[in-house]
């Protein structure tokens, strides 16, 4: 039926905008079958790219072969491609290599709905989103009415979603702060302390402070190594400074001593040898002086160098802090800017579509895990993962509850 088809590919296209990626999650997704990933190895490019997990649950990667992925996460996954490239390739050290997943297993969607079929997964996904991304409920009603119906459900769900992006913004705008002003500890709205500990809120506030607390190990390792060169620069030229002063001090000696030599030589009192070796050793001790003098200016040099470079790192953090944070205040108006919209298009919708449409009616919901035969019931609110498939039930009642009404 083509108008299914339209609408069903419009909510799919709703889903995709306002859904953001969501780090949280890809941290404890373990791969299987039907995923993407995209592997980048330090210095080893023929290994960096995208990768599909294949029916055995496995990668093949260029030079390393078959590895076996199923049931691991992102990290693991970089962990194991750099192991087994290290252990066949026989190298020394153990390769730098990431992991992201690039695109999800589809998940699947059964039952009272306008298009039932497999859909592309983004994290995040709830139930009332899916049947969103499927066309909205089936109904055998007029074109508009059905648009209103999915309007209001698309939006309804878009809020939530745009609002847990709304926290990840804060929590990274709180990082960003303490990072620019220097503060040795992130401090967040009081409300998300007293959340549970596996709450959304509390498990975004761990992040950014594993984040931060990376950011500033990693610039003061960096500062602390070129202050430890400055050190040993200046140690160098203390050194070589010493040396040059007792240089000096023998070539006065030598020279006074000449000058006595060349008096006698002159009167026929001592030989010409003796003066030779007399000057020769005052060459030699003025090339050492100015050997030396070169060594100071070297060193001098590489302390210029070391706080040039100890400069750009500061400025580097600054700049990489400052357009994270202009990055951050956009994507914060935008998205209050999305969640306004999103409210003003359920209200409307609310409030256009009859009540048959939106409040007669009420979806019951069970989900089949990947692998696993039995459904267990679930709400409009239950997060979907990847592999999923949702079943959609719809029950009529003749007239609203009086709940309904208020």
């Amino acid at each position: 039926m083509p108008n299914a088809l339209i609408r069903a590919l419009f909510g799919l296209t709703l889903f995709l905008i306002a859904l953001p990626a969501t780090p949280l999650f890809a941290a404890d997704y373990t791969l299987d079958t039907g995923d993407k990933v995209r592997i980048a190895v330090h210095d080893w490019p023929d290994l960096s790219g995208e990768f599909n997990v294949t029916a055995t649950g496995t990668i093949f990667l260029p030079l390393v072969g078959e590895v076996p992925v199923k049931g691991l996460t992102a990290s693991q996954v970089a962990t194991k491609v750099a192991t087994e490239l290290q252990q066949r390739q026989k190298l020394n050290d153990i390769p730098s290599a990431t992991t992201e997943i690039v695109i999800f297993r589809p998940f699947y969607v059964l039952g009272d709905v306008q298009s039932p079929g497999a859909f592309p997964f983004k994290p995040g996904l709830t139930v009332m989103q899916a049947v969103s991304v499927a066309g909205g409920y089936y109904r055998l009603v007029d074109v508009a009415s059905l648009r209103l119906e999915r309007d209001a459900i698309a939006a309804k769900g878009d809020i939530d979603v745009l609002q847990t992006r709304m926290k990840q913004l804060l929590a990274r705008q709180i990082r960003l702060a303490a990072e620019q002003s220097g503060a040795k500890d992130l401090v967040f709205p009081s409300e998300w302390s007293k959340l549970d500990s596996t709450s959304p809120e509390a498990r975004l506030v761990a992040e950014e402070r594993a984040i931060f607390a990376t950011n500033n190990d990693s610039f003061e390792q960096r500062k602390s190594t070129f202050d430890r060169f400055h050190q040993i620069y200046e140690g160098e030229v203390t050194s070589i400074k010493a040396q040059i002063e007792s240089e000096r001090e023998q070539y006065r000696s030598v020279q006074d001593e000449l000058a006595s030599v060349t008096g006698l030589v002159a009167q026929g009192l001592t030989q010409k040898p003796r003066k030779q070796l007399l000057e020769r050793t005052l060459a030699q001790v003025s090339g050492n002086i100015q050997g030396m003098n070169t060594l100071v200016l070297q060193a001098q040099q590489n302390i210029s160098q070391t706080e040039q470079a100890k400069l750009d790192l500061q400025v580097q953090r600054a700049e990489r802090i400052n357009r994270d944070t202009q990055a951050t205040r956009a994507e914060i108006d935008d998205t209050k800017a999305k969640i306004a919209t999103a409210k003003r298009l359920t209200f409307e919708a609310q409030v256009a579509t009859p009540d048959s449409l939106l409040r007669t009616t009420k979806g019951h919901f069970t989900i089949a895990k990947q692998g696993q035969g039995e459904a267990t019931p679930a709400n409009a609110g239950t997060r979907l993962e990847p592999g999923d498939v949702l079943t959609v039930e719809r029950s009529h009642s003749p007239e609203p509850t009086e709940a309904a009404q208020n």
